[in-house]
Order: C-alpha cells, then structure tokens, then sequence
C-alpha cells in the first residue's frame, strides 16, 4: 500500500511540475542588442502583461532615445513608443519571443509612414 501511494504521489508530483513548466511565460526583462546595428540596444521590462520599453541608437551621428509602453501576449508583445531625443515622430514595435527568450524578431512602424524589420538578441548577464 505505502508503495502504491509513493508511485501515485511521483505520478502527482510530475504532472504537476509539467504543467507549470508548460504555463511559464519566458521571461524578458533585459537589454538587447540590435543584430547589424553596434550603435542600437533596447531595455524590456514586463510588469504582468505591461511591457515597458525604452531604446537607444544612433542616426547620421546624432543620439536618439526613445520610450514606450504596451502588452504581452504569449510570445509576442507590442507597444507604441516615441522620441525623446533625436526625432520627432512616434510609431509601434511588435516582437516575438524566442522559445529561449534570447532572440526577439518584430517590425517597427513609424508615424512618417516608415516600416521595416528588426532582430534583437538578449545580453548575457
């Protein structure tokens, strides 16, 4: 009987280590490097389902910040974001995780009509 029990509390214990597993969110918080762009990097920082969001690159020599604020949903997160240095419009990211969380992939979309693609990969603590 004690084996019985010990078999289907390892049973118990397993299924339920599984399921947390399976219903973890990658976590993103950090900076990331923009792949092809030494000068570019970006902060993420995720409160629940907030994703906070602030950037840094530069353009023709001159530095620009930028900051933004949106949500997550599974693998991917957007939000909309604007300058505070160095240009005047604002516009959009969207991004998608990695499975590992290293590697983000998304377009970005400015208010002036510009679209384009980005990739990002996380920094190693």
């Amino acid at each position: 009987m004690v084996r019985s029990f010990l078999k289907a509390g390892s049973v118990l214990v397993l299924i339920l280590f599984l399921a947390v597993a399976a219903s973890s969110e990658v976590v993103i918080d950090g900076v990331y490097d923009e792949v092809g762009d030494s000068s570019s990097f970006m902060i993420f920082a995720q409160d629940g389902d907030v994703i906070h969001a602030m950037g840094y690159w530069v353009s023709n020599g001159s530095p620009c910040v930028w900051f933004g604020e949106g949500k997550r949903s599974g693998n991917t997160f957007s939000y909309s974001f604007r300058y505070s240095i160095g240009k005047s419009y604002s516009g959009t990211h969207t991004w998608t995780i990695s499975p590992d969380g290293r590697t983000l992939t998304g377009t970005w979309k400015t208010s002036d009509g510009r679209t384009g693609s980005a990739s990002l990969k996380k920094r190693a603590i």
